[in-house]
């Protein structure tokens, strides 16, 4: 078909066909990988004549003469890709070669047919976006019949959870005649939504302009789900559904990265229940992690909506607070979450009443890093409890375990409560 037989052109020679050929290959090798937008060079050759084969660098150029077009069969050898590019007057078009041994009439038969059972979503619309053809598969995942979205627009299926400059930028994209892909939320006719992977393609007429639109979608919501399940998990705690450690240190990272521009402090306070070890020993691990998830939701509502509470394993928790406008602030939200845990919990018929300590330690001037910060607020948590618990204490740079050491300052919270366990059926 596209002269296969034909010997090689020299490029180098000296005949107007030749050069104009260099030429146009040139123009060819300065557009896109996969000439979705020639350059405007290559509009103006259109070389007459029978076929033939031109090598230039690492490609090869097949002209053959057809209804008053020159067809090129362009093979970039490097990427084992074939296009064909038809070229007439100041209109430059590529598009796949079709292999097939069908007549045109069985072909167009096979290919309806391939799209009709096609298991993938697919819809044709016209240059305006007004659906003219949906395969099953597409009625079957949006829950539209045919009759329902033929005549309307793919608007039908919005979702609301992309913006208009998205839809800009789509329809931007397949209107200058290139080809768009990406994910997309869309309705279902049941108003549930659902997440594609969608390509939308031009479809040219024999003129080159774009009279059509196909898009293929993917459904992609089950492995879109199990992809955030699999993050949830990744950053959380399972339990009590607070951020986990890790979740945490990414927090904290940026609340540190933000601190050193605004020349802002930061506290870490480390926390600890005293004595919670005999709840699990007494009641049972299913009343231990109920009360723990009732003292997450009590802790959370005990600190500012810019904090964060993350639970560190076990009975230890942590909470960060950004913004600090100096070290004594961090004092007063201390005691509010010691007084708030201090609140008898109700559970099952049972009555406890919570003990902890709690370690504080400033970035910058006791850490200058996050797994500082932590260490320094977990080293200031275990100075609290050994003064006896329910109380907190700053990090204080060389202090000794020993309590007898630790000056007692009104960083100390009065006990008020009983220790821990405190259970009366």
């Amino acid at each position: 078909m596209y002269g296969k037989d034909a010997s090689p052109c020299d490029i180098t020679a000296s005949s107007n066909d030749d050069r104009r050929a260099k030429r146009m290959i040139s123009a060819i090798h300065q557009s896109s990988d996969e000439l979705r937008e020639p350059a405007p060079e290559l509009r103006q050759y259109a070389i007459p004549g029978s076929a033939e084969k031109i090598r230039y660098r690492d490609s090869w150029l097949f002209f053959r003469r057809r209804a008053g077009r020159l067809l090129v069969n362009f093979r970039e050898a490097s990427r084992s890709k074939l296009f064909l590019a038809v070229v007439c007057g100041r209109t430059a078009v590529a598009k796949p070669t079709m292999h097939t041994v069908l007549s045109t009439a069985a072909l167009d038969g096979l290919m309806t047919q391939a799209l009709v059972e096609f298991p993938t979503p697919v819809m044709i619309t016209d240059d305006a976006g007004t659906i003219l053809w949906v395969n099953q598969a597409l009625c079957d995942l949006s829950g539209y019949a045919a009759a329902e979205l033929l005549g309307h627009t793919p608007a039908l299926l919005k979702s609301g959870s992309q913006d208009g400059a998205f839809y800009q930028q789509l329809w931007n994209t397949i209107r200058d005649g290139r080809v768009w892909h990406g994910e997309m939320v869309d309705r279902r006719k049941d108003g549930s939504h659902y997440i594609a992977e969608e390509v939308v393609a031009p479809l040219r007429d024999e003129q080159g302009v774009v009279r059509h639109f196909l898009a293929v979608q993917h459904d992609i919501t089950e492995r879109e789900s199990r992809r955030k399940r699999e993050h949830y998990l990744a950053y959380h705690d399972l339990l009590t559904g607070l951020p986990n450690r890790a979740m945490l240190q990414d927090i904290a990272q940026k609340a540190v990265a933000g601190a050193m521009r605004s020349e802002q402090l930061i506290a870490m306070m480390f926390l600890d229940l005293d004595g919670f070890k005999s709840i699990n020993d007494t009641l049972g691990h299913y009343i231990g992690d109920q009360l723990l998830v009732a003292l997450a939701e009590r802790m959370q509502s005990g600190v500012r909506h810019s904090d964060t509470v993350a639970r560190i394993g076990g009975d230890e928790f942590a909470v960060l607070i950004p913004s600090l406008e100096n070290r004594a602030t961090a004092a007063p939200l201390a005691q509010k979450l010691l007084d708030t845990l201090a609140r008898p919990f109700s559970l099952r018929g049972h009555q406890f009443c919570i003990r902890a300590s709690i370690g504080i330690a400033i970035f910058p001037s006791d850490a200058a890093d996050v797994e500082s910060l932590l260490r320094c607020s977990d080293r200031a948590m275990y100075q609290a409890k050994l003064l006896g618990g329910q109380r907190y204490r700053f990090f204080e740079p060389g202090t000794t375990q020993d309590p007898s050491d630790a000056p007692e300052t009104d960083q100390v919270a009065p006990a008020r409560v009983p220790p821990l366990p405190d259970v009366n059926s």
